[in-house]
């Protein structure tokens, strides 16, 4: 060999060493290098510098089993730094071809990100303003103000969440992109709503949960919209509140009543699709039939009887006794029990008449005259008749006749 020649190549062996001097091995930087050999265990990578490249098997694929035979020597392949320490075991850079691939697909993904559709992330930690995540080579932002639709104060519970979102702004240039939860969650709950008014109509039958009660009703979640079942509606005897027939956290059917769409209110009813006492009493408590009921509530003009739970009638004060009543609280208290007669029958308004003394009828009192008298009870007959009795009219027809025998 020539000096010239010499001289030729010490130069190119000192470029080069200079050259893999300032190879870096720096982690999550890309690097593009050249299949050595590939075995069982992983692929061997010539990647410049001092040192190799170790692919192991479990960050070779994406999405497919690894086999050696996928990769001959000099094949080309990019993969990213994981470890800017060298194995211990092997003394070589580690590598990965998978994150490589998975960031290839998730810049494919990005088309339809941008195409508007909906996507899962990961969030993977916190920001001044937001949350933060990565599809692909992509960073992807999420502000404060666009994880629900109210203000999110306390990020931390979402790190590590999946979020579905939709993209607000992407940036090429940077590879970001902005995206939001809250315009997804509006969407959806105005398709909702629009459903929810399209099939809620009065007369339909819904499934609701029972979210909360008041002192009026219940509230009621149907299609996660709320709707109120009065207490009116509840039952058809008296309640003291709406937790004597539902359960708060339980699901009923109820009846929708009223649906105005402008004030976003719907009225629903749960005794509508009970039985109703009141039709089965129509056979059981026929006009004419005679039992007993417990007197409930007094009021000036009678009292109203309990025949059975939820059943009840009035009785006038005019049928409450045989004589005149002046006050209906002498004579009746609640809690008694009495007989009653029902009289009448209103289908229409739920209502029924009795009376106590029509289940009491009084002795008739036959006087001299032939007339009968239905104003007092057998045992307050006390007059006897006396033969003296000018009230009578066999002693007025003694009178004035000289009953002396004169013989």
């Amino acid at each position: 060999m020539s000096s010239k020649e010499f001289s030729s190549v010490s130069s190119l062996e000192f470029i080069n060493g200079i050259e893999s001097s300032f190879v870096t091995y720096k982690q999550g930087k890309k690097v593009t290098g050249t299949v050595i050999m590939a075995d069982a265990n992983g692929i061997n990578v010539s990647i410049g510098g001092k040192h190799d490249g170790l692919i192991k098997k479990e960050e070779a694929e994406f999405d497919r089993e690894y086999d050696p035979n996928n990769y001959p020597s000099g094949l080309a392949i990019e993969a990213i730094i994981t470890s800017q320490s060298q194995d211990r075991d092997t003394g070589r850079i580690l590598l990965s071809k998978k994150l490589v691939d998975s960031a290839r697909v998730g810049d494919k993904f990005v088309e339809e990100i941008r195409d508007g559709k909906v996507f899962e992330l990961v969030i993977e930690g916190e920001t001044k303003g937001g949350l933060i995540g990565k599809v692909g080579s992509y960073g992807v932002f999420v502000p404060q103000s666009q994880i629900r639709e109210s203000f999110v104060k306390d990020l931390k519970p979402f790190i590590g969440k999946t979020l579905r979102l939709s993209m607000l702004e992407i940036d090429d240039a940077k590879f970001r992109i902005i995206a939001s939860q809250r315009k997804v969650l509006e969407a959806e709950r105005k398709e909702k709503e629009e459903m929810f008014w399209t099939h809620v109509q009065p007369d339909t039958v819904v499934s609701g949960k029972v979210k909360r009660f008041t002192n009026f009703g219940a509230f009621v979640s149907v299609g996660g919209l709320d709707c109120l079942a009065h207490m009116s509606d509840l039952s058809y005897g008296k309640i003291n509140a709406p937790s004597d027939v539902l359960k708060v956290g339980e699901t009923y059917d109820f009846l929708v009543l009223l649906v105005d769409r402008e004030q976003g209110r719907v009225s629903l009813g749960y005794k509508q699709l009970q039985p109703d006492p009141f039709m089965s009493a129509l056979e059981k408590y026929g006009v004419g039939t005679e039992t007993t009921g417990k007197v409930i509530r007094i009021v000036p003009f009678g009292a109203f009887v309990e025949l059975e739970k939820g059943i009840d009638g009035l009785v006038h004060v005019s049928e409450a006794a045989h004589g005149f009543v002046k006050n209906i609280n002498e004579i009746l208290k609640v809690g008694q029990e009495v007989p009653i007669k029902v009289l009448g029958i209103d289908p229409e308004n739920k209502k029924i008449n009795l009376s106590i003394k029509a289940a009491q009828p009084e002795v008739a009192v036959a006087g001299g005259d032939g007339h009968v008298s239905n104003t007092k009870p057998a045992d307050d007959v006390s007059a006897e008749w006396k033969e003296e009795s000018s009230s009578t009219p066999f002693a007025n027809l003694l009178k004035g006749m000289d009953t002396t025998d004169k013989k």
